[in-house]
């Protein structure tokens, strides 16, 4: 009987055991959401396995498992002001100014394999020498970041609202046929590429930002110190293959310094 009892309470201890330790595990997990807009994440489909190299360098510095889902453009912001997830990986712009104005702080910065400087280029018969002289001319660009970036300089030289037109051509191909055919003045772009189809079409460059990365990897206010250190060591110090900069466009991951400080300043409301 007494034997019978103490087996019982052993495996009730157990189970308990299992139990907390199970919570404390759980308690632990670090969620990972990744925007839309980086590299091909369109969607939940194959999320956890391009970006697996990140959730497994994670995992191993946290000694907890990472868990990662998507996030939509117009949800990010209700993401961080509710700091539902501990990570959030989005472009730099958002970032800073979660880190500004929600207190999530910015422990890595991406290296991308495209440009990270944003140029400005006027249509032959154009004369314009900065952005502060875009007043009453038609403005181009492609994509979030070139656009996030354009209207922030546009802000800083007092003209965003005055520009006849500041579009998204969504399609950076199509900059170069804007230009060649008079239907927009300047276009603003930080593809290699596109940059050179526009010399080539008679665009003159007029201007440059700083090198901005476009991504940032930012933690959640509720986040220790030492949780989030362990977060910064796993990915600056993390090679990713190939295949991920292929899919995301993401070479590495640094930290930040004073330089891009300066650079994301822009992005200061």
């Amino acid at each position: 009987m007494a034997a019978s009892l103490l087996a019982r309470t052993a495996v009730l201890a157990a189970f308990l055991l299992a139990s907390v330790l199970g919570a404390a595990q759980a308690q632990q997990r670090t969620s990972l959401a990744i925007v839309y807009t980086v590299g091909d994440t369109a969607g939940l489909v194959g999320v956890a396995e391009n970006f697996a190299p990140v959730t497994d360098a994670l995992a191993k510095r946290l000694g907890t498992p990472v868990s990662v889902s998507t996030v939509s453009p117009t949800n990010a912001k209700g993401v961080i002001e509710s700091g539902k997830v501990d990570l959030l990986l989005l472009l730099t712009s958002d970032a800073w100014r979660a880190q500004n104005e929600h207190g999530w702080r910015i422990v890595a910065l991406s290296s991308d394999t495209s440009g990270n400087i944003v140029q400005m280029a006027a249509r032959k018969g154009v004369n314009v020498k900065d952005p502060a002289g875009l007043k009453g001319l038609r403005v181009a660009t492609s994509g979030t970041f070139n656009l996030d970036v354009t209207t922030n300089v546009l802000k800083s030289r007092g003209v965003v609202r005055q520009v006849r037109e500041l579009r998204d051509a969504k399609d950076a191909d199509a900059l170069p046929y804007f230009i060649q055919n008079g239907f927009t003045d300047v276009v603003a772009t930080r593809d290699e590429n596109t940059l050179k189809a526009l010399t080539a079409a008679g665009a003159t460059v007029f201007f440059k930002t700083d090198v901005i990365p476009v991504y940032a990897v930012i933690a959640s206010p509720t986040l220790s110190l030492e949780r989030l250190e362990a977060v910064r060591n796993a990915l600056t110090g993390t090679r990713l293959p190939a295949e991920f900069t292929a899919k995301t466009r993401i070479r590495a991951f640094q930290p930040l310094n004073a330089d891009h400080s300066v650079a994301l300043a822009l992005f200061d409301d």
